[in-house]
């Protein structure tokens, strides 16, 4: 379980850390105390108006610091607790955007199955993670966002897995959670109870596939909208890794789930499309191809006229090259295509719309 659900993706910067890099800096007595971390230190070079080709500089550093405990309860059962917490270095330290990222307990049951309960991924990350390769790819694709039912880090959230199918398969594990119903300040980040679950395939060939899905109640200020008592999500994705190659892909569609509109409103329909490939040059240099797209369908403005086709959030292609120094420490350059910048409806398009370079460097540990 520590394994898997260490594979942790920073959002929005999707910066890649599993324990097989963490340090272990305890163990005695059956205790055992890793911490893992990084830093994302990225300059962009970005134009902030159609209008004008002055340049505006960004640089959305951000770090995160994870500590992983485990316990040994008895020759069978073993308790763990994961706390994970994210920050950004390019924000005052009043306006009190550094968050807690995970934060959960739970009993492992031999090498068979484990439960948990507290803030953690939720299940349609599991499917959508495969295209997250690299914390320097600058997306600004749906499905991916935090405290929104369970597409990606939910609080309240009890997670069962089965490592072995159930005694039938060790190429298969199954996922099942549920969240409790959480009130949030912003009607947009909050849900009533409800249930997901995933299975993962993976086999010796390089090949792994998970499908994942949810289904849970809307709250009482979010049903206003007339848009059903339910949201409800799935997501495949497919990923091949083997002989310097890294190929994956994602889809998944969901109803009520995407916030839009500077998250005052869902779309009532909503679809997220990824491609990722890359290639590994055994020197230390790789390149990557990576293409998404986002879209809505029945989407009302702010002035409630109904739009009745789909219209896209996102659509970019993303060319990246990374070279390591070493396991720990590696420089990167990224340059996005945003083919949605000529999208000039306000109420959909959220985010920057223009074409970023991104450069940095990122040191894990």
């Amino acid at each position: 379980m520590i394994k898997r659900m260490s594979l942790l993706i920073m959002i929005p910067i999707i910066l890649m850390i599993s324990t097989v890099n963490a340090a272990e800096i305890y163990n005695k007595n059956g205790n055992k105390l890793k911490v893992y971390g990084g830093m994302n230190q990225k300059h962009q070079f970005l134009n902030l108006s159609k209008t004008t080709t002055k340049k505006f500089n960004k640089d959305p550093n951000e770090y995160m610091l994870g500590f992983l405990g485990e316990t040994k309860i008895n020759d069978k059962w073993v308790g763990y607790g994961c706390l994970e917490y994210r920050g950004q270095g390019f924000i005052a330290e009043n306006n009190h955007v550094n968050t807690m990222g995970l934060g959960l307990i739970g009993i492992k049951f031999g090498k068979w199955s484990s439960l948990d309960y507290g803030r953690n991924h939720g299940v349609i990350y599991e499917a959508k993670s495969l295209t997250n390769r690299h914390s320097f790819i600058n997306t600004s694709n749906m499905f991916k966002e935090n405290d929104v039912f369970l597409m990606d880090r939910a609080s309240d959230v009890v997670t069962y897995r089965n490592y072995n199918f159930f005694g039938l398969s060790n190429s298969v594990t199954t996922s099942l959670q549920y969240q409790e119903k959480h009130k949030n300040n912003n009607s947009m980040r909050e849900n009533g109870s409800g249930w997901g679950s995933s299975i993962k395939y993976k086999n010796k060939k390089g090949i792994t596939a998970v499908a994942s899905w949810f289904s849970e109640n809307r709250t009482s200020r979010q049903i206003t909208d007339g848009q059903g008592d339910s949201a409800d999500a799935y997501g495949v994705g497919l990923k091949y890794e083997k002989n310097n190659i890294y190929m994956a892909a994602f889809y998944g569609e969901g109803r009520n789930i995407t916030p839009y509109a500077k998250f005052t409103k869902f779309s009532s329909q909503s679809g997220n499309l990824e491609f990722f490939g890359e290639y590994d040059f055994n020197c230390g240099l790789s390149s990557s191809l990576a293409y998404s797209e986002s879209f809505g369908n029945n989407m009302k403005s702010i002035n409630s006229i109904l739009f009745g086709k789909k219209r896209i959030f996102n659509k970019q292609v993303n060319i990246s090259s990374h070279y390591n120094f070493n396991k720990k420490i590696y420089t990167y350059i990224d340059y996005k295509f945003n083919f949605s910048k000529n999208n000039n409806d306000g109420n959909i398009a959220d985010q920057f719309n223009d074409n970023v370079l991104s450069a940095g460097m990122v040191y894990k540990f």
